[in-house]
């Protein structure tokens, strides 16, 4: 008699010794994590969760910016005033009434340049940080007014040199001074146009002069104006010359229109006091403004986005200013961040271009030592060493999408960013898409920032999801740590810090375990050591590549727990809740833990392996009984 036979159980073990990071795609490699929870590669190609942060400064009050160069620097909103901070020093020179505008620093040589509050501070003026002030100045004077003596003053323009000496009026007019002394300088207008003439003892002759001067006088007319600055005057009109010690003499034509000539946006300052500046200019004879006002202005452009190039700090605005509409791109004079409309003809000059592609610049960086400036359609990038040599490229495709500009950065020579469609590396031709693991969400704001071969990502929404995504530009893995409400990021060298915004207070946190400020405030000492945290690493479903039923019997995890530390396993068939199936708590040394239990039939599975503490896990090992085709 013949008693049926039944098959040996097929089983398979599978083992993972190099763990990948984060796919969420519908079906990933066995090394691959769906979701995961403060987890690194630190340790690739061992699994470990990010190492501990360091909190450098907390306040209630509600920080804006922040930076670090050669002091840390930051910005908050204090009841209905905004403030500036250097290492938990106030600067009330910086304060200001506006609340709302979105803060921008800038660094440029030892200087923090404020955006769009148009003002500096120089970080090695530890002295009570003195040297600071504003980008713009705006001159306004009434021609006719009494100063603070009561005393009449009058808006003067006399003919000078270009150190703001006086011409004498006995060398101003038809006829050539005599015996004039070598140097002496005679404004000829017996012709149709007035000439600025010098005596040169040498040849025996006057010589005709290129350039000539107008010394302009009135309390307060050169308030916070330097030698060099770019200034527009507006108001120069009705003038008036003197007799008998009295302006009141009408002007004629000539000079009127001598006179009105001075208001431009291009005049540049040759000399200058409190009461006194010096441009170039042509004037028969000294006169006085007799109505209106006057008003002397350095100007700064309004922009979008600013950054720091070539000792140049760039700009960009699209959009309606003063009733006009620009789209434009626009670089500070080379080392001056105060003067945006010096063009003299020289190799430091200013620089503006107009641009004609369409919509809003979304982002800017540095990228090769050239400025780079995107919209949502194209990238922009200036190539050149000065603005005569400077050359505009243009690529046509993906760029940074609208509202995501803080999304741009920079880490090993490549840049970063969030675009419409997912994360991009741009390293100078067509940028590459490099998120095409991840589940894009429609992320209303994405902050990034590089360190050393990572780059951080702080995603967040208007439903109040928010996500850590870290991205290893070595080893080409996506890994997610927690759920933090992340507002801005600044890197010092081989540091990180993150500002954030919970429970009605800002924290300013290192993500790399390390700070390089010490700031105490309210006997509050920084900085503050985060405790042991929780961490998670959940599987991609497992068992697609076999249409068979399966019974997953065993689980092996080969780990090495740091003292205090724990690790746990979590088991899901078929999309179902998971279930602990095998727990470690710390013990000296690396151990393996083989967790059988109860097998469970299914066509797909997913492990989750969860702790807290310091762990790294070597290796993890499944064995597997092989089902039936059948439910």
């Amino acid at each position: 008699m013949y008693q049926p036979t039944k098959g040996a159980v097929k089983s398979y073990r599978d083992t993972v010794m190099e763990f990948g990071g984060l796919n969420q795609r519908v079906r990933g490699n066995e090394n691959e994590f769906f979701d995961m929870k403060n987890m690194s590669s630190d340790s690739y190609p061992l699994l470990s969760p990010r190492k501990r942060r360091m909190t450098a400064y907390y306040t209630p009050n509600k920080i804006t910016a922040m930076c670090n160069k050669e002091a840390f620097v930051w910005t908050e909103i204090g009841g209905d005033t905004h403030r500036f901070y250097v290492n938990g020093r106030e600067i009330e020179a910086m304060r200001s009434s506006d609340i709302e505008s979105k803060r921008q620093l800038v660094g440029m040589g030892s200087y923090v340049v404020l955006f769009p509050d148009g003002k500096y501070v120089n970080l090695l003026d530890d002295e009570g940080y003195k040297d600071c002030g504003t980008l713009g100045q705006k001159n306004t004077s009434r021609p006719l007014g009494a100063d603070e003596n009561g005393v009449i003053q009058h808006l003067i323009l006399t003919p000078s040199t270009i150190d703001g000496k006086s011409i004498s009026a006995n060398t101003i007019g038809t006829v050539a001074p005599s015996s004039p002394d070598n140097g002496e300088i005679w404004v000829d207008n017996s012709g149709e146009k007035t000439v600025y003439k010098k005596w040169d003892a040498a040849t025996s002759q006057w010589v005709q002069m290129s350039t000539t001067y107008i010394k302009i006088t009135r309390s307060g007319i050169g308030q916070g104006l330097k030698k060099w600055d770019a200034v527009s005057i507006k108001g120069m009109l009705s003038p008036v010359l003197k007799n008998d010690g009295a302006f009141d003499v009408k002007a004629t034509d000539r000079q009127i229109e001598q006179v009105e000539a001075l208001n431009t946006d291009g005049a540049v300052v040759y000399y200058a006091d409190a009461s006194h500046i010096v441009i170039a200019g042509v004037l028969d004879k000294q006169c006085c403004i007799a109505s209106g006002e006057v008003i002397v202005e350095r100007k700064v452009p309004d922009m979008d986005f600013v950054v720091e190039c070539d000792n140049r700090l760039w700009g960009c605005k699209y959009g309606l200013v003063d009733g006009k509409v620009v789209n434009e791109i626009y670089a500070c004079r080379q080392g001056d961040f105060k003067n945006w409309y010096a063009y003299l003809g020289i190799s430091t000059d200013s620089y503006a271009v107009s641009l004609g592609s369409e919509g809003h610049f979304t982002g800017a960086a540095v990228f090769n030592k050239c400025p780079v400036f995107f919209k949502q359609g194209c990238i922009h990038q200036i190539y050149g060493s000065m603005p005569s040599s400077y050359q505009l490229l243009t690529t046509n495709c993906e760029g940074v999408e609208k509202d995501q500009g803080d999304s741009v950065c920079l880490c090993n020579n490549v840049l970063f960013y969030k675009g419409p469609t997912g994360f991009f590396a741009y390293t100078g031709s067509l940028p590459q898409k490099i998120s095409r693991n991840l589940e894009m969400k429609r992320w209303g704001k994405v902050i990034g920032e590089g360190v050393g071969d990572k780059v951080y990502f702080a995603c967040g929404d208007s439903e109040g999801e928010k996500a850590i995504y870290v991205y290893d530009t070595v080893y080409g893995l996506w890994h997610k740590e927690d759920e933090r409400n992340v507002t801005a990021f600044s890197r010092d060298g081989h540091i990180l810090y993150m500002l954030i915004r919970e429970d009605g207070k800002s924290r300013i946190e290192s993500v790399t375990s390390e700070v390089d400020v010490a700031i105490t405030e309210n006997d509050n000492t920084f900085p503050i050591t985060e405790e042991d945290f929780e961490w998670y690493a959940e599987s991609t479903d497992i068992g697609y590549s076999d249409t068979n039923f399966k019974y997953v019997q065993k689980i092996t995890v080969r780990a090495k727990l740091s003292e205090g530390s724990e690790v746990g396993v979590y088991l899901s068939c078929d999309g179902g809740d998971f279930r602990r199936v095998g727990y470690e708590m710390y013990r000296e040394g690396v151990h393996t833990n083989e967790i059988a239990f109860t097998p469970e039939r299914c066509e797909v599975y997913r492990y989750r392996i969860a702790g807290k503490g310091d762990v790294k896990i070597i290796s993890v090992s499944k064995t597997v009984i092989q089902g039936s085709e059948k439910a």
